[in-house]
């Protein structure tokens, strides 16, 4: 049968009313660096009086008065289109259709770090003649700045690069009924650079339906490999709706969610129409719940949960009968209207900073990072909460790696040899290849002793402002050390069993490092772990998944089944939890660094 695209409406849109939240209190600003004073247009806009503005439908008492009968809350596609675009597509690639891009797996989401980034934004407001319809600078920032505090523990950061102020009465205020048209049209009139920037649209719009409308409208990037639009083309970006802008925007983060691979929490539940025993289909027992539904784990199954006024579970069973429990209701991509305040998990923030890492990744703003050269002494200043990044890129044979800081003030250093998890990772930390003495003061200093070659990190923080200097040195051994290998057999049982531990040790006295070869290593994603320990007991690797097959895959910071470790022994340890078991590992090789 012929597969007609135009049920699929082919816009790239998820759209979603503005009856997804309803204000908290006012959240504390974050630091915003951008450049706004600079990139202000002249024409400001017009002088819309913040508290005039109707912010969500429910503060709206024409929508209060028929939300519940309002159940076309969505107009994205649902997920049997997506489901029929996948096959005609040819893209499914895993049971779930849901899982599109590399970053929908759960392994390459949970190794993607959460270190800061920053995500170049421009705002096109469109008004009409007298500037009419249109809301002011002062809204698009306290926008820009409602989004930063929703985003706060992801890593993500937005940059406001650029406001646009349009005059055109043609899209000033679009009709609802040719919303798709309207937008492609608003796109490709006024898109700048989006191979290199978010583009965020704000305009009126005349709903389709007595006293409801919609809210928001964004790009979901995976689906351009089912044939909906590019994501970096000019039909990407969202719109939203000129009275959900402005201070506690939730709906302006929940549609960013979107834009960064993020679908609705309820996704394979109440946006489903196919059977209980559907690949997709997400139960409220949370089992593989990183390859059903929404396919993050910590986030629980759900229906939509709309009206939810009391920030309420969702009452009721599954369709397997097993009642829903907490259902997460205050998550941003959910639908609940009455929460305090609203969150990402750590699995959904790892997803969008995955997107953002890859295929997004011409939005990031360049941060001019620095390098620090061996044994030069380089000026900072920081400013409270700032965070400041530098590489170091150390040779081979590296015998003592060192870096320290001074001045006035307090700030805080951080040595690490993978991009630091901020905020997660603020604190002390003395690891093996992580640390920070977290002390008052400026006057900080880290060593390693035969630290790995390669990229390391060094931050310093702003815990109240400072200024000094930071130096990196480090020596290179004037031995010639070389690796010595061996046969070693160490196997867990295959399968593994459930809630079990099973290790190994290996050590050889004097050695500046050892490995162990992996020949296979498969293990259940995100529950089941093989941890790596050195010498000291500290934990230096923690993976999960299917990973190394016939001696090569990606694990240990490596594609050759090897795991290095510093220090004269290492402990592997396979940890499993109650349910599902998987091959597990096979050792076939060792070897040490003397």
């Amino acid at each position: 049968m012929e597969f007609n695209f135009s049920l699929l409406h082919r816009t790239t849109l998820l759209i979603c009313i503005a009856s997804l939240f309803s204000f908290g209190g006012d959240p504390t600003a974050t630091k915003l660096t951008r450049l706004v004073n600079q990139l202000h247009h002249l024409d400001k806009g017009p002088n819309v009086v913040a508290s005039a503005q109707v912010q969500y439908p429910d503060d709206d008492p024409d929508y209060l008065a028929n939300k519940e009968a309002n159940t076309n809350w969505c107009a994205a596609p649902n997920l049997m289109d997506v489901v029929t675009a996948a096959r005609v597509a040819g893209h499914k690639m895993m049971t779930c259709e849901l899982i599109v891009e590399e970053c929908d797996n759960a392994n390459t989401r949970d190794n993607t770090p959460l270190a800061p980034i920053e995500i170049n934004v421009v705002f096109h407001v469109i008004r009409g003649n007298g500037g009419g319809w249109g809301v002011n600078q002062a809204t698009v920032d306290a926008t820009v700045s409602s989004m930063n505090d929703y985003f706060q523990g992801t890593g993500i950061e937005f940059r406001l690069a650029d406001t646009q102020f349009h005059t055109d009465n043609e899209l000033s205020c679009i009709e609802e009924t040719s919303l798709t048209e309207d937008l492609q049209t608003m796109k490709n009139r006024y898109a700048t650079n989006p191979a290199e920037q978010l583009n965020i649209y704000v305009s009126c719009s005349i709903p389709a339906q007595a006293n409801s409308y919609i809210a928001g409208s964004a790009t979901i990037p995976q689906m351009v490999n089912y044939g909906w639009d590019d994501p970096l083309s000019n039909l990407g970006g969202l719109w939203l709706r000129d009275t959900v802008v402005g201070a506690n925007s939730q709906t302006a983060a929940h549609e960013i969610g979107h834009c960064l691979g993020l679908w609705h929490t309820h996704v394979a539940v109440s946006d489903f129409e196919y059977p209980c025993n559907h690949e997709c289909a997400e139960f409220a027992s949370g089992v593989q719940g990183n390859t059903r539904g929404d396919l993050c784990a910590d986030t629980p199954a759900t229906p939509i949960n709309f009206p939810n006024p009391s920030c309420e579970s969702a009452a009721g069973s599954d369709c397997q009968n097993t009642p829903w429990g907490d259902t997460m209701p205050e998550n941003m991509m959910g639908y609940a209207s009455g929460c305090s305040g609203y969150i990402f998990t750590e699995q959904q923030a790892r997803r969008m900073q995955c997107y953002a890492r890859g295929m997004l990744s011409g939005w990031l703003h360049e941060t001019d990072d620095e390098t620090l050269d061996n044994d030069v002494t380089e000026n900072y200043v920081a400013a409270e909460g700032a965070l400041l990044h530098y590489t170091v890129t150390l040779p081979n044979d590296v015998s003592e790696f060192d870096v320290d800081i001074t001045g006035s003030g307090d700030a805080d250093l951080y040595v690490k040899r993978t991009p630091i998890n901020w905020p997660a990772d603020e604190g002390k930390h003395d690891l093996a290849e992580f640390k920070s003495p977290y002390i008052g003061g400026s006057a900080e200093s880290v060593s390693f002793t035969n630290p790995a070659a390669g990229i390391w990190h060094v931050y310093i923080h702003g815990y109240d402002p400072a200024n000094g200097t930071v130096t990196a040195s480090w020596q290179i051994s004037e031995d010639d050390p070389q690796w010595f290998t061996s046969a070693l057999s160490e196997n867990s049982p295959h399968p593994y069993g459930h809630d079990q531990v099973y290790q190994f040790n290996y050590a050889h006295a004097g050695a500046e490092r050892v490995a162990v070869h992996f020949n296979e290593l498969d293990t259940e994603s995100g529950y089941d772990f093989v941890e790596v320990y050195d010498s000291g007991g500290n934990l230096v690797y923690r993976v999960s998944g299917d990973l190394i097959a016939n001696g090569s895959g990606s694990a240990f910071s490596r594609t050759d089944g090897w795991c290095i470790v510093n220090g004269s022994s290492m402990t592997v340890r396979l940890v499993t939890d109650y349910s599902v078991n998987d091959y597990g590992y096979a050792v076939d090789g060792a070897a040490y660094y003397q």
